[in-house]
């Protein structure tokens, strides 16, 4: 009579279990890099969120700088005023312009 052997982890067992747990290394490594790339898609929208805001405060910034009152307060300590005339277009001829 041949006698049976009770070993629980047989060669085919073993190859099994190394497979599965190959597998969930593999899973790990995975998931591990999805989260780190969210957290770096994270910190990108949050930098780009930033830059819009600045964006938009500096172009709030310059039109209210642009302003003919604001660039007409801007001048007038240095001597300058507003004409009451209205402009009038200067023509060279062109025999001149040589």
């Amino acid at each position: 009579m041949e006698k049976k052997s009770n070993t629980i982890f047989t060669e085919d067992s073993l190859k099994f279990v190394l497979l599965i747990f190959s597998f969930m290394l593999f899973f790990i490594s995975i998931v591990y890099e999805n989260e780190s790339i969210e957290k770096e898609i994270r910190n990108k929208e949050i930098l780009l969120e930033n830059k819009r805001h600045e964006y938009i405060t500096t172009k709030t910034h310059l039109m209210s700088f642009t302003r003919y009152s604001k660039i007409k307060e801007i001048v007038e300590p240095l001597g300058f005023r507003e004409s009451l005339k209205q402009p009038i277009i200067i023509e060279i001829p062109d025999e001149q312009v040589d």
